[in-house]
C-alpha cells in the first residue's frame, strides 16, 4: 500500500516536467524579462522576432513548441518597448544548420523547449554570434548558459538570469532585473 502512495505522488512531477510554470506565464515572464535590456533597441528592429526551438521527433517538445507558438500569436497584439512580437517556429534537428536558420529567419531571441540537450551547444555559439536571447523554462538550460528561463520555485513562477550568458549574448540588463529574479553566473 505504501508503494502504490509513492507512486501516486510521485506521478504529477513527472507529467508536469518542465513546463509546470503555465505556458501563458512562461512567456509574459520572459518578454518583461527582455524589457530589462538596455540594448534593446539597438539589437532589435521594429518586430522582436522570437524563434520556437524544437525537436520535431519528441512529444514533449513539440507540444511546447504548438503551445508557446500559441502564446506569441496572443501577445502579437502587444508591444515591448514600442516594438511588436512575432513568434516562428524552428525544428532542430542538427546543429549543423542552427546559425544559418537564425540569420535567415532574423531572429532577436530564441525559445527552447525541451529534450533539445544535445543541441545546447550549437544554438548557445549561433545565438551569441548574432546577439540573439536565449530563453526556457529549464533549470538545466539555465545552468548550461541560457541566458532567461522561467522555473518554478517554492511554489512560483521565478525568473532565473544567467547573467555570463546574457552578456555573452549582447544583453546589457538594468540591474533592477535582480528584485524579480535569481541571479546566476
Amino acid at each position: 500500500m505504501t508503494f502504490i502512495w509513492i507512486v501516486t505522488l510521485a506521478w504529477p512531477t513527472i507529467v508536469m516536467g518542465a513546463a509546470d510554470v503555465p505556458w501563458n506565464v512562461q512567456g509574459v515572464v520572459l518578454l518583461r524579462a527582455l524589457a530589462y535590456d538596455r540594448n534593446l533597441e539597438e539589437r532589435v528592429d521594429d518586430v522582436i522576432n522570437v524563434g520556437i526551438l524544437y525537436n520535431p521527433g519528441d512529444e514533449d517538445s513539440v507540444r511546447a513548441r504548438r503551445e508557446m507558438l500559441a502564446v506569441f500569436e496572443k501577445m502579437s497584439s502587444k508591444r515591448l518597448r514600442g516594438k511588436q512580437l512575432a513568434g516562428v517556429a524552428l525544428p532542430v534537428t542538427d546543429g549543423a544548420s542552427i546559425a544559418e536558420e537564425f540569420e535567415a529567419r532574423g531572429l532577436d531571441a530564441v525559445y527552447l523547449t525541451p529534450s533539445l540537450d544535445a543541441f545546447v551547444p550549437e544554438i548557445k555559439r549561433a545565438a551569441r554570434a548574432q546577439d540573439i536571447s536565449t530563453l526556457s523554462s529549464s533549470l538545466a538550460y539555465a545552468k548550461d548558459g541560457v541566458s532567461l528561463s522561467v522555473v518554478m520555485h517554492s511554489g512560483k513562477p521565478k525568473l532565473i538570469v544567467n547573467l555570463a550568458a546574457a552578456r555573452s549574448e549582447g544583453m546589457d540588463l538594468n540591474s533592477s532585473i535582480a528584485r524579480v529574479a535569481i541571479m546566476i553566473e
